[in-house]
C-alpha cells in the first residue's frame, strides 16, 4: 500500500471513530407542544454540542406551526406527522417559536470542541521574500504562522503603490507553492 493510501485510511478511521464519540454521548431532549405553548419552557434551553431537541405534539389531532431557524419558514405538525428532531452540531443560539409566537423557546448550545487548528512547518521556521521591480523597490514580508481552519494568512507589505497587489500576490503563491511542498515532503519523504 502506497504512503497515499494509508494516509486516506487513518483520516478515514479517526473521522469515523469521531463521529462515533459524539453520537454515542449525545442525549436527546424531548419538548412537548400544546396549544399554551412548549413544556418544558422557562424561556431558555442550554444543551451540550452534537445534543438532540425532539419536538412533538401532545394532542395528535391539533395542528402546530413550529419555526425552522436552520431553513427559515415553519415545520408544521399535526396527527401524520407528530414531531421532529433537530441535531445541534453547530455552536450557535437558536429561538423556535410556535404558532405565530404563542410561545418562544431559546435553546443556546454549549461545550462546543475548540477549533481545528492546523499547523504548518516548513522547512524554514520563517520565510522573507523580498520582491522588486526597476520601477518600485517595494518589500513584501511573508511570515509563517499556524493557519486556523476558515481563517485566511495575513501577509503584510510596506508597500503602497499600485505594484503592491501583483507583490502581494506573488508572495502569497510562493506560501503556497511551500506549504503543499511540504505536505509533499511528509507525505513522500522526498
Amino acid at each position: 500500500m502506497n504512503k497515499t493510501m494509508i494516509t486516506f485510511a487513518v483520516v478515514m478511521t479517526v473521522t469515523i471513530l469521531l463521529t462515533w464519540v459524539s453520537v454515542a454521548y449525545a442525549e436527546t431532549y424531548d419538548v412537548e407542544i400544546s396549544s399554551t405553548g412548549f413544556s418544558p419552557n422557562n424561556g431558555t434551553m442550554n444543551i451540550n454540542h452534537g445534543d438532540n431537541i425532539t419536538f412533538t405534539i401532545v394532542n395528535g389531532t391539533t395542528g402546530h406551526e413550529l419555526s425552522n431557524p436552520w431553513l427559515g419558514g415553519e415545520n408544521f405538525l399535526n396527527y401524520d406527522n407528530p414531531s421532529i428532531t433537530h441535531s445541534f452540531t453547530e455552536c450557535n443560539s437558536y429561538t423556535f417559536t410556535l404558532d405565530y409566537h404563542v410561545d418562544q423557546l431559546n435553546v443556546g448550545v454549549e461545550n462546543c470542541p475548540p477549533p481545528v487548528v492546523i499547523e504548518v512547518v516548513p522547512t524554514n521556521s520563517t520565510t522573507t521574500s523580498d520582491i522588486s521591480d526597476e520601477a518600485n523597490a517595494g518589500t513584501l514580508n511573508v511570515q509563517t504562522a499556524p493557519i486556523v481552519v476558515d481563517e485566511v494568512p495575513e501577509v503584510t507589505s510596506t508597500n503602497n503603490n499600485s505594484e503592491s497587489a501583483n507583490n502581494e500576490t506573488l508572495g502569497l503563491r510562493l506560501q503556497i507553492l511551500q506549504v503543499l511542498e511540504n505536505i509533499l515532503t511528509i507525505l513522500f519523504g522526498r
